[in-house]
């Protein structure tokens, strides 16, 4: 957490985004002190700073915080998981004339007219008061 003291602003390069990457100096031993209590990565890619090397192999080896699990995974490559998990078709159950089908992502409700009646990978069967009304097929 930053709070409203004055620090140097001291550049680390540049963000593949182009944002300066810098860090503020009176606030860097903060982050030294959550990676060392294994509450944070040091991201070795934009940061050479042997502080934040030394605290992260500190807490590895002492498995503090999220290295107390066996296999913790880094956030940069977490985000690059699929966010979407892929059905077992053996678990589908369509549903049937009647029923509704409610996109339990976009929690949108379709009726057997729509083309999106019981396709979407996250889904299942509703009753007719249940989510969004669908804007084409009016749920």
């Amino acid at each position: 957490m930053l709070s409203s003291s004055r620090g140097e602003v001291i550049p680390r390069g540049t963000h593949s985004l182009l944002a300066l990457l810098a860090m503020v100096q009176s606030h860097l031993r903060r982050a030294v002190a959550l990676v060392a209590q294994g509450f944070a990565w040091h991201f070795k890619r934009y940061s050479d700073d042997e502080d934040l090397s030394e605290a992260e192999l500190a807490a590895r080896r002492e498995r503090r915080g999220l290295w107390s699990d066996p296999n913790p995974i880094p956030p940069w490559d977490w985000r690059k998981q699929p966010r979407e998990v892929e059905r077992d078709e053996a678990e589908f159950t369509p549903p049937v004339d009647g029923q509704h089908w409610l996109n339990t992502t976009t929690n949108v409700r379709h009726n057997t007219s729509c083309d999106n009646w019981g396709k979407t990978k996250r889904g299942r069967p509703c009753g007719a008061d249940e989510g969004r009304a669908c804007g084409i097929c009016g749920g």
